[in-house]
């Protein structure tokens, strides 16, 4: 089971190694920096095995929405739980702020996340 906590900002790095190889268009580094300033508190990485396993973000849109921003599982730890456990943790943080309902998008192009998604109950 990983350790999840607040991403700090020498983790950043670790989370876009991780954003390079998850994702074919990832985001860039800018990006990133801008998530990290708005949402401080909202933005999260796993720990397992001594490294960065992933990361999750989500934050309230609305007094009773919560949305999972952004997610991802470096691809040495997909398959073990990491993703499960983290959008366990938020979501239980979102329905703790006030949720009601939570939301994500992931692009069609994404089948193995819409796959987890679906699998999961969203």
């Amino acid at each position: 089971m990983p350790n999840i906590r607040k991403i700090q900002p020498i983790d950043l790095e670790n989370v876009l190694e991780i954003v390079n190889r998850a994702f074919p268009f990832p985001q860039p580094k800018a990006y990133f920096q801008r998530l990290l300033q708005k949402y401080p508190d909202s933005f999260y990485v796993a720990e397992k095995d001594s490294e960065i396993a992933g990361y999750v973000l989500g934050h309230m849109k609305t007094s009773d929405l919560g949305w999972v921003k952004t997610i991802a599982v470096s691809p040495n730890h997909q398959g073990q739980g990491v993703g499960g456990e983290m959008m366990g943790f938020i979501t239980d943080k979102l329905k703790t702020a006030g949720a009601k309902t939570i939301g994500l998008h992931a692009r069609t192009s994404n089948q193995k996340g819409v796959s987890f998604y679906q699998s999961i109950g969203f």
